[in-house]
């Protein structure tokens, strides 16, 4: 926790600055205006291929499980453009370093998996992953959706269990 503080004012508005551009690229088609110093992040994730095959069907999606008060918001979920049934859970996650070394996050994404079945049950997600925005490039690694649930419910019981009311 002293390193992220630390190290806040660095990442924070980077991360602020390209999540935005891309929910607006999404959204609207266009990214509009951003702060020059992050296009490094913002033009090789907006030039990336995966948007020839992929729309938006969602973007800053917020999710709640309300009976235990865990709550987030993933980037998008995608749908293929020639197979309208293929959905795809994608987080965006920013890194300072060209050859910065992704870190798993498949814990996340099982969060936002789980929370999506408990609101749109008949929803079927085929597929999950994170877009890696470094300077000069993204990357998208896939991350196996019935592993991150799987992760997702032995993190959220054992912090449940750890935090639970005393009576």
């Amino acid at each position: 926790m002293r390193r992220i503080m630390e190290t806040k004012h660095i990442w924070e508005p980077r991360g602020k600055a390209v999540h935005k551009a891309l929910e607006d690229f999404l959204t609207t088609g266009d990214a509009g205006e951003w702060p020059a110093e992050y296009a490094e992040w913002i033009e090789p994730l907006l030039g990336h291929s995966v948007w020839q095959t992929y729309e938006a069907i969602a973007c800053e999606y917020r999710l709640c499980d309300v009976e235990r008060s865990i709550a987030g918001s993933f980037d998008c979920l995608l749908r293929r453009k020639d197979d309208h049934q293929q959905l795809v859970l994608v987080d965006l996650k920013t890194q300072g370093k060209p050859d910065a070394s992704p870190y798993d996050v498949s814990t996340q994404l099982g969060g936002y998996l789980g929370m999506m079945s408990l609101h749109w049950p008949k929803l079927y997600i085929q597929k999950a992953g994170v877009l890696w925005s470094r300077p000069g490039s993204t990357t998208l690694q896939k991350v196996d959706v019935d592993e991150a649930v799987i992760e997702w419910q032995g993190a959220r019981d054992a912090f449940l269990m750890l935090n639970a009311p005393e009576f």
